[in-house]
């Protein structure tokens, strides 16, 4: 009879279990907080912190500030930016492609305006497992596309004047 009762109770652990799916770091209502790196050009190395909400399964809206390093001056940036996970392939394997967009003001000092631009990405993410299914972290790499809206009057060089390529990666931790 003992045995009976362990099982009723392995049952109902067991099926309650299966019943609450684990939860991925792409879920609605999860928080991110990110640190990227990338290059624009020959000319630009670029630091971007920032954090995120996922609004829906996949879906992450947010918001970064952007430091670039380099010539002919120092630039800093604020940009919102969507990003979607193709979460359907993340039950089979943790690595998973993302793409985004994003706008950006840049300024170097509040006398000197620099440009404007939208940007598109396109990558993976891996996922890193963590003792707590409430954490997440995240590494990806990827390759961003930047379009200046407004060209640069006073910059004969600098390098929003054209469209770039460049590389990103980044570090997520979340919640």
């Amino acid at each position: 009879m003992q045995w009976l009762a362990c099982l009723g109770v392995i049952a109902i652990v067991g099926g309650e279990a299966a019943a609450d799916p684990a939860r991925t770091p792409y879920d609605a209502g999860r928080f991110d907080i990110n640190v990227g790196f990338y290059q624009q050009g020959r000319e630009l190395r670029g630091v971007r912190i920032g954090g995120g909400f996922f609004v829906a399964p996949g879906f992450e809206v947010g918001l970064d500030g952007t430091h670039f390093w380099g010539q002919p001056a120092d630039v800093e940036g604020l940009s919102p930016y969507f990003k979607y996970v193709f979460t359907p392939w993340y039950d089979s394997i943790p690595l998973v492609p993302y793409i985004g967009a994003s706008y950006e003001h840049r300024w170097t000092d509040p006398n000197y305006y620099v440009a404007d631009s939208f940007s598109a990405r396109a990558g993976l993410a891996l996922t890193l497992p963590t003792n707590n299914p409430r954490y997440f972290v995240i590494l990806g790499a990827g390759v961003v596309v930047d379009h200046p809206v407004e060209r640069c009057h006073n910059c004969d060089a600098y390098p929003p004047n054209s469209d770039h390529i460049g590389p990103e990666v980044f570090v997520t931790a979340g919640f």
